[in-house]
């Protein structure tokens, strides 16, 4: 069935192959949404040698990120739902966790390093790209010859392992991969190079192409895996639309019921002039984006602010308020850090021991964080792809970033998340954010380039495009509380993200006030 369908796109494409190409895909496990995505990617000068290349690297990077028994039987137990709202969960992390040693970390990091790689690969900069200890090698035999060596262009692609700064003020990378390491030097009188070197953090994938110095490379370029220039702009051919919030926190004393409920009346199509009605009741998925509950134990001091102190009742307030959507919007959840789930990335779906009673509406899909699935297909049209992720490590890319520290640091989420899907990961650095090392593949690489990609965590609102992937931070419904105050959130509540999946204009609704900034000031001068 794979190789049909394979075979019935390249057709449609015209793309050219022989039958011993074909014979090299797998019956089973194969990503055939990456393959799609490469192929058109490479469209226009697409060879069979090529096409082979992308084979094996899917392939080789084991790109599925879920346990499929478990996926399936959880897809069969809605699969009503599913087929009703048009949705296909194409990646859904639900692995149960196990002990880990030293060589799960390793083999993380390698499958990284090989899917990332890749990417960079088809760069046609990198066309002559070559390991690090084949680089060094023959920078040996250079050194033995006698003639006299011009300096040679070279190119590699690695995983930044040091950075610093030379005493005469050049940038020096230290650049790892499979074979061994290796110096790059940013000279300070290239100023377009130095400023893109300082967003650089460490563990990133990049690749980097110059000249051969004296076992040293002096860097004349940065490349990143990033999302392709030829990525479309897809729209749906009926007019629907998608809502995005996150970070209710339903259970805690400062959550804005009273704002949310009219939320609420508003997707029901009870409020607003006749305009806004026709819109709302075309409203046919909510995503909410993490921090469903307040759950309980998540900060010191956390019982101050928790109205609902048991798990279960928050859970149960959570589905007596959902109850009061409309059962023909299909609600969409994804866990957060405030959830009562491990906190470590990928977390898996909210656990069914405790939100039972939500598993048994009609109208919710319960998907991991991040997970990545596609809405509206047809025949004549391949969906739109979302990528949600509730967002744990973006202060620390808000804050660690120097241009996006310098520009507003959470205040300029989009930045952020252009910085990620630059990288094509959700968090490259280690320890920006805690996380589950699986020797199968790492979860938080952006295998595939979403259309919409969704963030929450930092209680802040943002709309933005980057390469035609629209991009939002989703608002949250809680008024300011003095943790948010210490952490150096300044919340923006009660606003919901409206998107025409036809046309995919996007509108900020607001059903609340905004905090005072002189209630922040005040706060945060008495913490």
């Amino acid at each position: 069935m794979i190789k049909q369908k394979i075979i019935k796109f390249l057709i449609e494409n015209k793309v050219l192959v022989t039958p011993e190409i074909i014979e090299k895909i797998p019956d089973e496990g194969f990503n055939i949404s990456l393959f799609y995505e490469k192929v058109l990617e490479h469209k226009d000068h697409i060879t069979e040698e090529l096409l082979l290349t992308i084979i094996n690297d899917i392939i080789d990077t084991s790109l599925s990120i879920i346990d499929s028994s478990k996926v399936l039987d959880y897809e069969e137990e809605i699969e009503g739902r599913l087929k009703k709202f048009n949705i296909k969960l194409v990646e859904n992390y639900i692995k149960d966790a196990s002990k880990k040693d030293f060589k799960d970390f390793v083999s993380h990091y390698n499958k990284r390093f090989d899917y990332l790689s890749s990417i960079l690969k088809n760069r046609a900069e990198l066309e002559g790209v070559a390991s690090i200890s084949r680089l060094k090698n023959n920078f040996s035999s250079n050194k033995n010859s006698d003639t006299e060596q011009t300096k040679e262009k070279v190119a590699i692609i690695g995983m930044i392992l040091e950075k610093g700064e030379t005493k005469n003020g050049h940038t020096m990378l230290t650049i790892e991969d499979k074979s061994g390491q290796i110096k790059a030097l940013i000279s300070k009188k290239n100023e377009e190079l130095q400023a893109l070197s300082r967003d650089l953090m460490l563990d990133e994938v990049i690749g980097i192409v110059g000249s051969a110095g004296d076992d040293i490379i002096l860097c004349e370029s940065i490349l990143f895996p990033d999302v392709p220039m030829s990525k479309p702009f897809k729209k749906s051919p009926e007019e629907n639309y998608a809502v995005f919030i996150s970070d209710t926190h339903i259970g805690s004393k400062m959550f804005k019921r009273k704002e949310f409920l009219k939320f609420i009346d508003w997707l029901n199509g009870e409020v607003g002039d006749e305009n806004q009605k026709q819109i709302s009741k075309k409203v046919k998925y909510l995503f909410i984006v993490g921090d469903l509950i307040e759950g309980i134990g998540i900060f010191p001091s956390q019982e101050q602010d928790v109205l609902i102190k048991d798990i279960y009742k928050q859970y149960e307030e959570a589905c007596n308020i959902l109850k009061l959507i409309r059962n023909d919007v299909c609600i969409i959840i994804t866990p957060g850090n405030h959830d009562p789930m491990r906190i470590a990335e990928p977390q898996p779906m909210h656990y069914k021991d405790y939100a039972k009673k939500l598993y048994d509406m009609n109208n919710i899909v319960f998907v991991s964080s991040p997970s990545y699935l596609t809405i509206n297909k047809t025949d004549n049209f391949e969906g739109i792809d979302i990528l949600l992720y509730h967002g744990f490590s973006i202060p620390f890319y808000a804050d660690s970033v120097p241009s996006i520290r310098k520009a507003g640091g959470q205040k300029r989420v989009d930045l952020v998340l252009n910085y990620l899907l630059q990288r094509r990961h959700l968090s490259p650095t280690h320890a920006s954010t805690q996380f589950v090392p699986d020797p199968e593949r790492d979860a938080l690489v952006i295998s595939r380039v979403p259309d919409i990609f969704a963030t929450g965590h930092i209680h802040r609102v943002s709309v933005s495009n980057y390469k035609n992937v629209s991009c939002f931070n989703c608002s949250c419904w809680l008024s300011l509380t003095d943790y948010q105050v210490k952490n150096g959130i300044e919340s923006q509540p009660c606003r919901a993200i409206l998107v025409n999946l036809q046309t995919r204009a996007n509108n900020i609704l607001k059903f609340g006030y905004d905090e005072n900034e002189e209630e922040y000031k005040n706060k945060k001068a008495s913490n």
